[in-house]
Order: C-alpha cells, then sequence, then structure tokens
C-alpha cells in the first residue's frame, strides 16, 4: 500500500508544478510585454506620430517569447527522456 501512497503523492505534486510553472509563463509573459512596450515607449513614442504600439506588437513579443520557453522545455525535456 505504500507505494500506491506514494504515487498518489507524486501525482498531486505533478499537478503542483504544472500550475506553478503555468502561472511562471504567464507572469514572464506580463514582464517581458510590460518591459518592451516602455521600451518602446521610452524611445519611439515621442518621436513617431500616431499609434503608440506597431501593429501586432504583444502578439510578436507573446509568441517570440512563448517560442523561447516551450522550445527551451522542449529541448530540456528530451535530453531528460534521452538519459
Amino acid at each position: 500500500m505504500l507505494i500506491f501512497e506514494s504515487q498518489r503523492e507524486a501525482r498531486g505534486q505533478t499537478l503542483k508544478l504544472l500550475l506553478a510553472f503555468g502561472l511562471t509563463v504567464l507572469l514572464l509573459l506580463v514582464a517581458v510585454n510590460a518591459a518592451l512596450a516602455l521600451a518602446w515607449g521610452l524611445t519611439w513614442s515621442f518621436w513617431v506620430p500616431g499609434a503608440m504600439f506597431p501593429r501586432h506588437f504583444f502578439e510578436v513579443n507573446t509568441a517570440v517569447t512563448l517560442l523561447f520557453v516551450l522550445g527551451g522545455w522542449w529541448v530540456e525535456t528530451s535530453r531528460l527522456s534521452g538519459g
């Protein structure tokens, strides 16, 4: 019975870790977009009249950040599963 209890506890820990990973990725996306928006605002918004941000500014930032995060996750998972 100790094995089943250990498995149940491991599943609970896995769920907590997955939720923590998801929250971390979400906070990273918010931080990266905020930092890039601030950098853009301090450099270009004073000089370029019209729209504050270029078209698809936040979508591209989010996609590139997710590419790096999920790509790194995939590489590490592949490396660890390979032995």
